[in-house]
């Protein structure tokens, strides 16, 4: 009687950790796939918490950056005749005083009026301080752009023609309106032009006198007076 052969080929090693069933071996077999799974997972969590974060750090200093651009403002020195002269920066804006908004009206006035003679750049600062003082889209712009149309100061320079205003006063009629008076001396080629010395007119402001917060309109208009409209009895010279 022959033996029965035994099979000695080796058998393969059941993957460690063994179960006690085949998909028990399964979920341990694959333990690697699953860390790695969960390892991605937080990496991902980690990424978008850290973009949250960032958002928010950029949204508050976007608005600190915000709150300070509009609290900031020019301040500026004046004596008791209302001259103003360049301080620095503040955190905190403030309303023109009446000194400051007066003396205001009456660089107003000598920039629309004075002819300088041949001297282009005061014309040209004259015209920056008159357009900073005047409010956008207003009757005063109008107005005005109406008035320097006909008086136009270099062109009237350059036929000879030099005025000059003097003996200024301006008083406050109510909250937003001023009454200006003053003087003109007109000459023509050296020679005085005899004409009504004796003027006055009306302001009203478009809103309380704020030191502004741009330091460029600042040069020009320090006290923040922005007019809205004017009526004045001056003479015109056709350019």
């Amino acid at each position: 009687m022959l033996a029965k052969k035994t099979s000695m080929r080796a058998r393969k090693a059941p993957l460690e950790p063994t179960g006690e069933s085949p998909y028990t071996d399964a979920r341990l077999i694959d333990i690697g796939l699953l860390e790695r799974e969960q390892r991605h997972a937080a990496s991902w969590r980690r990424a978008f918490f850290a973009t949250i974060a960032l958002c928010f750090v950029a949204m508050v200093i976007a608005l600190f950056l915000a709150t300070k651009d509009h609290t900031e403002a020019v301040v500026y020195k004046e004596d008791a005749s209302g001259d103003i002269a360049l301080v620095g920066l503040s955190s905190h804006a403030r309303l023109a005083s009446d000194a400051a908004v007066k003396h205001q009206l009456t660089v107003w006035l000598q920039a629309v009026r004075d002819i300088p003679g041949a001297d282009d750049d005061l014309v040209n600062r004259n015209a920056q301080t008159a357009l900073y003082m005047t409010a956008s889209n207003s009757p005063a712009y109008t107005a005005y752009r109406n008035f320097i149309l006909a008086d136009n100061p270099k062109k009237l320079a350059k036929r000879g023609y030099r005025r000059t205003v003097s003996d200024v006063d301006v008083s406050r009629l109510a909250d937003l309106t001023y009454r200006l008076s003053w003087r003109e001396r007109l000459q023509l080629n050296g020679q005085n032009v005899p004409q009504s010395q004796a003027n006055t007119g009306t302001v009203y402001l478009g809103g309380p006198p704020t030191v502004p917060s741009d330091p460029v309109v600042g040069q020009y208009n320090p006290a923040g007076v922005y007019i809205k409209d004017f009526d004045m009895n001056w003479s015109i010279l056709k350019s």
